[in-house]
């Protein structure tokens, strides 16, 4: 038996999930210190997308964000972030997002 899911629902899912993941990007956006906000900036700016929108980066660059993500949003995360390449996105894709507020609020 099959139940069927429409899609609204996994929309909303979906939205507050973003809604989550925004609210603590704005929780760190206001706690985060001028050095480390300096140094995240440095790092995300070598970092590229290609044609289709999905992130370039080499593993030393995720793993010199990885300190700054342990800091400011989850401790628990180890340095084996390359199993599946979901966990580096992640996190890549966090501070990513975490400079743009950080430079949309600045100017």
């Amino acid at each position: 038996m099959v139940i069927p899911i429409s899609s609204k629902t996994l929309n909303i899912v979906r939205q507050k999930n973003n809604q989550k993941i925004m609210n603590n990007i704005e929780r760190v956006a206001e706690t985060i210190s001028l050095d480390d906000q300096l140094e995240i900036e440095k790092i995300t700016n070598q970092i590229t997308n290609d044609a289709r929108g999905n992130i370039q980066y080499n593993r030393t660059q995720a793993l010199n964000l990885l300190p700054f993500f342990q800091k400011y949003f989850d401790k628990n995360v180890t340095t084996s972030i390359f199993g599946c390449g979901g966990c580096a996105k992640k996190l890549v894709r966090t501070m990513k997002q975490l400079t743009t507020h950080l430079n949309g609020k600045t100017k």
